[in-house]
């Protein structure tokens, strides 16, 4: 449909001029609700119970990650303006219309300014509010840098940014021009646009544009987030898989808006509807990878099989206890941790010494508990020699499970085979690396595309987060099961390592 013919309808159903403030305001909601969000999801963030979350999520490291963030937010606010002045258009309204001009004008230096302007917010606030310990690797070296040159590279990073953002909108506004016709001599070639010629493809109605703009949108995004993922480029960050899902979203509200509207129906319902039917289809969750067990002690089998006599006691109703009626059944493994044990503490059935039996619990709470069970297990093993000899019990528990784990695969490398690469970091380090990038490209990847075409990807974020785990250990040990570490572990060559979850079913 062409854009006059797109105004006759819009004339008809009485959307002229007079049309009260408020209506007009509402029909653009979502072309002002992107810039808002843009702007301001980093005050919001740092509000009192997220600020937990955030101060984490929103750290940058360098200022490679700082000018690929400005880049992407100046493309967003564009194409959030370009909604605004498309929808002047069509709703005119007297304030809006003056700050940001209607789609058929050209853009003025004010509005280029205004973008420069709004475009600085986010990633200035993200670099002086979270960014204490940037990174200046990759201008001055591995030093930490001093706050003068932090207060001169950053607006430099910013700044590059969003000259190289101008550079991809104006190749953006070329293809425009060529494929679905526009002056460039008008300034009509940015995003929703008006058009006023025939162009290669020759679809003049900006409704489709826009449906083009965000399938293309989506298609970039979804093919950086791979390449981010595969290759472990440092561009990418949590903050500008903020900015894109912001970007995605409003996009597709603004779209389906000015389709429904016309039915009276509201965005967020049908949208909420849609996603449900469609994870109704694909089920809520995905099942993380698994491996075969070739371990020797057929632990898992047996742990299997201890539940399935859980679950049969509560089918038959079975009279008794059902605490005593699975210490029953896990008496024979029991009794072999405890052998388990016993060879842990001697030497060739010899005592080797006063050994003292040493157990640790590890407890939960994400990335911290991880980087506090690792530094203390660190610490131990650094100052007590006698420390590691005996461990015979690691239990953990979420977070305490990880830097248990990286911790064990780090201190018993030759019993697990790796003792032939020696590790740079210590299991501290590994513990405390950020786990947000992984889950973040999961969301905006795997789950958002997973939740809107069903049977895209099998990959969620809990597996990516897995993957980026894993990746912190030896070669040799990321084939490992928890059967191989069981075997070592009753022969009393590295302790018992107990990994504890809690069902999200039942709590």
């Amino acid at each position: 449909m062409s854009e006059s013919k797109n105004d006759e309808i819009i004339g008809a159903a009485g959307d002229r001029d007079d049309a009260h403030w408020l209506t007009r305001v509402v029909r653009k909601r979502y072309g002002i609700g992107m810039l808002l969000a843009l702007v301001l999801w980093v005050p919001v963030g740092s509000v009192g119970f997220l600020e937990s979350i955030t101060g984490n999520a929103f750290l940058l490291d360098t200022y490679m990650q700082l000018f690929f963030l400005a880049m992407v937010n100046t493309m967003a606010i564009v194409f959030s303006i370009g909604i605004i002045r498309l929808l002047n258009r069509r709703f005119p309204g007297q304030f809006l219309t003056r700050i940001f001009g209607v789609g058929k004008e050209p853009w003025t230096r004010g509005h280029f300014l205004i973008v420069a302007a709004l475009s600085c917010v986010t990633p200035l606030m993200l670099v002086f509010f979270y960014g204490p310990d940037f990174s200046g690797a990759l201008f001055i070296g591995e030093d930490v840098v001093s706050l003068v040159t932090h207060l001169v590279l950053s607006p430099i990073a910013v700044i590059a940014g969003i000259v190289a953002a101008a550079f991809c909108l104006l190749g953006l506004g070329q293809a425009k021009c060529i494929l679905f016709g526009s002056n460039k001599e008008t300034g009509n070639y940015l995003p929703f646009e008006a058009t006023d010629r025939s162009g290669w493809i020759g679809l003049e109605s900006i409704d489709l544009h826009l449906a083009i703009y965000l399938g293309l949108l989506g298609i970039v995004h979804y093919g950086l987030t791979r390449v981010f993922i595969e290759s472990n480029v440092g561009m990418s960050t949590a903050p500008a898989a903020v900015v894109v899902l912001i970007w995605l979203a409003f996009l597709l509200l603004s779209g389906a808006a000015n389709f429904l509207d016309r039915f009276r129906l509201p965005v967020v319902v049908a949208m909420l509807v849609v996603f449900s039917l469609v994870q109704a289809c694909r089920e809520s969750t995905t099942t993380l990878n698994t491996v075969a067990d070739l371990s020797s002690n057929d632990f898992v089998k047996r742990v299997q099989g201890i539940r399935n006599d859980e679950e049969k006691f509560f089918e038959d109703g079975a009279q008794g206890s059902w605490v005593d009626a699975v210490h029953k059944n896990a008496k024979p493994i029991e009794a072999e941790a405890w052998g388990a044990i016993k060879k842990r503490m001697t030497t060739a059935g010899e005592f080797e010494g006063e050994k003292t039996l040493v157990v640790v619990t590890c407890p939960g709470g994400g990335i911290h508990a991880a980087a506090w069970a690792s530094f203390v297990l660190d610490q131990l093993s650094d100052e007590y020699p006698e420390f590691r000899k005996s461990l015979c019990i690691v239990s953990g528990v979420s977070g305490g499970s990880v830097g248990s784990y990286l911790f064990i695969a780090n201190e018993f490398q030759a019993e697990l085979g790796a003792f032939d690469i020696k590790p740079n970091k210590s299991s501290f380090d590994f513990a405390s690396e950020s786990s947000l990038e992984p889950v973040a490209f999961g969301m905006m990847s795997d789950d958002l595309y997973g939740s809107i075409l069903p049977f895209f990807t099998q990959t969620d974020r809990g597996q990516r987060l897995e993957d980026s785990i894993l990746s912190r250990v030896p070669l040799l040990q990321q084939k490992q099961t928890m059967g191989n570490w069981g075997d070592l572990a009753v022969e009393g060559k590295m302790p018992i390592v107990i990994f504890n979850s809690t069902d999200a079913a039942t709590g």
